[in-house]
């Protein structure tokens, strides 16, 4: 099945969120809340991306500004606001897809 999933990050105060796609229920969803490594190698550097950008940071940082140090420590703390949407098979819709969401605190991260 992990053929057939996609990635996309969205940041949740984001103006340009898609509350209403996917699936918000957990009854609803058939992937398995585990994180996998790609899915962790998208959020860190869509996260990094953001914090390198200006966007506020979700912890209280001392030292050097590094965005992947923070973005990690944001991820692995579940602080930030960032969705996975996963696109699973689904015959039942003209697309041939739906998206399945998953809150960034609502998944485990895989110690790799």
């Amino acid at each position: 099945m992990d053929d057939f999933i996609e990635i996309e990050c969205y940041d949740t105060e984001s103006t340009s969120y898609p509350s209403f796609r996917g699936n918000k229920k957990k009854s609803d969803k058939v992937t398995d809340p585990l994180m996998t490594p790609f899915e962790y190698a998208r959020l860190l550097s869509c996260r990094a991306k953001q914090i390198a950008a200006g966007m506020p940071l979700h912890i209280e940082w001392k030292g050097q500004f590094d965005p992947i140090a923070i973005a990690k420590s944001e991820i692995e703390q579940r602080l930030g606001t960032l969705v996975i949407i996963r696109k699973i098979p689904d015959v039942s819709k003209p697309s041939g897809f739906r998206d399945e969401m998953w809150e960034l605190s609502e998944m485990d991260i895989r110690d790799s």
